[in-house]
């Protein structure tokens, strides 16, 4: 297997060399040049060979350099997904092996800090939420992020705590659930500011409040409680709990968390029937995590052994939720194998060993090598056709 593995990976390093040579422009970290420096960054950590290593210095070179010209040219947003803060993450990884990086990593930094003090500072920021302002990839959660490891990785920037606390200030404002008005709750979204693209308004045409990691609930409650452990204070402290409560109410012992929370008639919360979804950016995955990094940084330890206890389950039921159709990140299996990864590495208690090989061994022999890109993502329409992309992310 380790030898397939070694082909996977090779297969997309010189899909990453080629991308740099392309016209390619699309900056994003999912499925353009900041994904693909990040993936060159960390798989220059991985080999041993002097001839690899060079090659990916210079490429990774090349992609940076094209990133900063389209950022100019594109214009400055603040996004995880395709703005500042993806191409700011790249240069942080890069700069784990090249200094050169890092005072481009100031620069980017200090826009977004400035940027931040202005945007998250504005009282019109509450009105028309719609989830790209808040979300992992294109709102708050994704910028608070990457600021606090910036900050914890010591990038002198000025202000950069006062944007910190800015964001804080506005993902707990904008998280707390009113469960007695729960449509008055600002997190709960109406039918009309619901995605465009997808089949989101046939799901939901009366609006609903969403759970996940990436554009949800529990996407919040994670970054709150990684901003905690380095600006704790007893405010921030019982507003975790606060969501990490709410997140047991709707909890179910058989598929734990769905994706989304509608609002009854009486304007108080309404599950709807879910079944499993070990996925990361909708599914139970990524909400678990969330809620057990989240009781962990404030020491609660009965949701710490509950987040543990759930995680086992979902990752040993890896095969009964996981679709053919999506095997990489976000959607599909390759978030539980990371996700499973940096749990065994944490926590001495959980042993998912033979979990992760098994997962593993799952996906290299999945590989499509008549497609370009190998691996499938589940398609975002009701067409259902397999969707093969870059997928860096």
């Amino acid at each position: 297997m380790e030898n397939l593995e070694s082909k996977i990976l090779f297969h997309s390093y010189k899909i990453g060399v080629n991308e740099s040579k392309s016209s390619l422009k699309d900056i994003s970290l999912a499925d353009g040049l900041a994904g693909i420096s990040i993936f060159l960054s960390n798989f220059y950590k991985s080999v041993d060979e002097n001839t690899v290593k060079t090659k990916i210095r210079e490429t990774n070179l090349k992609v940076i350099t094209k990133v900063v010209k389209e950022i100019n040219s594109q214009g400055t947003v603040l996004s995880l997904f395709g703005g500042l803060t993806g191409i700011g993450a790249a240069c942080m990884e890069a700069a784990e092996y090249d200094n050169k990086y890092y005072s481009l990593l100031i620069k980017v930094t200090r826009t977004i800090v400035e940027k931040v003090n202005i945007v998250f500072t504005k009282s019109d920021i509450y009105t028309n939420l719609t989830f790209q302002i808040y979300d992992l990839f294109n709102g708050a959660v994704g910028i608070s992020l990457f600021l606090v490891r910036a900050y914890k990785k010591g990038v002198d920037v000025p202000d950069i705590e006062k944007a910190i606390h800015h964001l804080t200030t506005f993902l707990v404002r904008i998280s707390v659930i009113d469960t007695k008005c729960f449509s008055k709750s600002l997190l709960f979204l109406p039918a009309e500011e619901l995605p465009k693209s997808g089949y989101a308004h046939q799901l939901l045409p009366k609006g609903a409040l969403l759970i996940g990691e990436a554009h949800g609930l529990a996407g919040i409650l994670g970054c709150l409680g990684t901003i905690y452990k380095i600006f704790p204070s007893s405010h921030l402290k019982e507003h975790i709990q606060n969501i990490l409560k709410f997140l047991q109410e709707i909890r179910d012992d058989r598929v734990l968390y769905p994706e989304y929370v509608l609002v009854s008639k009486n304007d108080t919360p309404e599950i709807a029937t879910h079944k499993l979804n070990g996925g990361w950016c909708f599914g139970s995955l990524g909400t678990t995590y969330s809620i057990l990094l989240s009781s962990e940084s404030i020491s609660d330890d009965k949701f710490v052994d509950q987040a543990k206890k759930d995680l086992f389950f979902l990752l040993s039921n890896w095969k009964s939720d996981i679709r053919s159709d999506s095997l990489i990140m976000c959607h599909g299996l390759a978030s539980q194998i990371y996700i499973a990864n940096v749990l065994n590495k944490t926590y001495d208690d959980l042993h998912f060993e033979k979990i992760i090989t098994k997962m593993i061994d799952f996906v290299v022999h999945a590989a499509n090598w008549k497609e370009k890109y190998l691996f499938s993502d589940v398609a975002m329409s009701l067409k259902g056709k397999k969707r093969y992309e870059r997928g860096i992310l």
